[in-house]
């Protein structure tokens, strides 16, 4: 098994977890005060690899602003707040099935401070049995928490809804989390090619320690497409080819997901993200369930989305005529759907989390929200075509136009020509206004 301490600061941390596991989680920083920060939030989420374990959870030490119900600051574990002051060496257990996660997630508001020290141990268990397991309440005494008999056929973790998407007021003050992956990947490449469906070009890598494999999807200037079934992952990096996540001006990219006969669950995380800032990310941007992401995003920010069966969920990436950044690489995990609640982010713009926008899953009223996105039409080989927009030099402007690629012998669409160029001179516009209302709220 393994073993350390986990500073739980303003981080989000994974761990894979397996016989013998043992950590401890305090709060503050590493080779800092164990005292945790006003606006701190962290998350811990251990992950179980091929067997269930027996979680136990014992609070060596736990000191954190008291309110009844633990509205102020609080540790979630297994559904339960937990707050105030806990002098005993409590201790709780929780039956988490294989290929689980079990997280911690530990918020606090802009008053008022403290500190904890918990120990999560775990251990193989087969037992499959029921039993009684702290679910609900809230954890001010353990007199007000209170338990269900577990069953591990119908297990979900019951605070990783909190992980994003939980609008505290605090959280839209702390779009600044940093992210620390604490586990080893020994991944062999294969390149494969699969058109079972539209057009897929994905590099898959071979299976490590963990279980885990991904298909690559190399943006670029290319429009993707494939069917998915639970547990699986894929790459998308902004890059064509093998320029990793470097992309050129003017790329346009889609990436397609399409569900089968069973609702999904989509965690899409950013592992690296740079793109062309500004407050409407009008100019570089990468699309997600109607929500356009640009400017620097710390690794480790992650979004859940339910997806019903037989729908799509889309990404666009778009680049414009001017500034290339280093790029982006995002995950994809797809999982069966589990009974938490899920917290869209549905609009809004993202260059910082405060600009986000949050909505609970409905999946009666899903719709794929980024297809909406105006692209160049596509030829046969799945390339969109270069948009062309006006430059600054009269002997080298070109109009922007669309082709049509199913007719050569057709003309240049210049309504799609003047709906691009108008969308650009709103945006700008929109941009302009933001920053407006920026300085105004600066100094008033």
């Amino acid at each position: 098994g393994n073993n350390g301490e986990i500073y739980c600061g303003n981080f989000q941390q994974e761990v894979y977890v397996s016989n013998g596991s043992s950590y401890l989680v305090r709060s503050g920083r590493a080779n800092g005060s164990d005292r945790y920060l006003d606006n701190d939030r962290c998350s811990v989420a251990f992950r179980t690899t091929s067997t269930p374990q027996l979680f136990t959870v014992t609070y060596n030490r736990f000191d954190v602003e008291p309110n009844l119900q633990c509205v102020y600051d609080s540790l979630c574990v297994n559904g339960v707040k937990l707050c105030g002051q806990w002098h005993l060496p409590y201790n709780f257990s929780y039956l988490v099935p294989a290929y689980k996660t079990f997280t911690l997630i530990f918020t606090a508001d802009s008053s008022n401070t403290g500190s904890f020290e918990v120990l999560v141990s775990t251990q193989d268990d087969y037992s499959n049995d029921g039993r009684l397991e702290a679910t609900g309440g809230f954890g001010s005494n353990v007199g007000s928490i209170t338990y269900e008999l577990s069953n591990p056929g119908n297990y979900y973790d019951r605070c990783a809804f909190q992980n994003y998407g939980y609008p505290t007021p605090d959280y839209n003050r702390t779009p600044d989390w940093s992210y620390q992956q604490t586990t080893d990947y020994n991944w062999g490449y294969q390149q494969t090619t699969d058109y079972s469906w539209g057009y897929q070009q994905s590099t898959d890598l071979g299976t490590g320690n963990n279980g885990v494999a991904y298909s690559i999807f190399q943006c670029g200037n290319n429009e993707f497409e494939t069917y998915v079934n639970s547990n699986s992952n894929y790459l998308v990096r902004s890059g064509q080819g093998d320029n990793g996540t470097s992309y050129n001006n003017n790329d346009r990219c889609s990436v397609k997901f399409r569900t089968r006969s069973t609702p999904l669950m989509f965690t899409v995380r950013f592992n690296s993200f740079d793109l062309e800032g500004n407050k409407m990310c009008s100019f570089d941007s990468l699309c997600v369930n109607n929500v356009k992401f640009c400017g620097s995003w710390v690794a480790g920010y992650w979004y859940r989305y339910l997806v019903p069966a037989y729908k799509t969920f889309t990404l666009i990436f778009s680049s414009d005529d001017s500034v290339i950044n280093s790029g982006f690489e995002v995950s994809v995990q797809i999982e069966n759907v589990q009974p938490w609640l899920v917290l869209d982010e549905i609009s809004g713009v993202g260059d910082i989390l405060s600009g986000l926008i949050f909505s609970a899953s409905n999946q009666s009223e899903y719709k794929d929200e980024c297809t909406n996105e105006p692209l160049s039409s596509t030829s046969s080989d799945s390339y969109f075509t270069r948009l062309f927009f006006p430059t600054t030099s009269a002997s080298t402007r070109q109009p922007a136009r669309v082709i049509e690629a199913d007719d050569s012998n057709s003309r240049p669409d210049f309504i799609n020509e003047h709906f691009h160029v108008i969308q650009r001179i709103i945006a700008s516009a929109q941009d302009r206004i933001g920053y407006a209302y920026d300085l105004l709220t600066a100094l008033f």
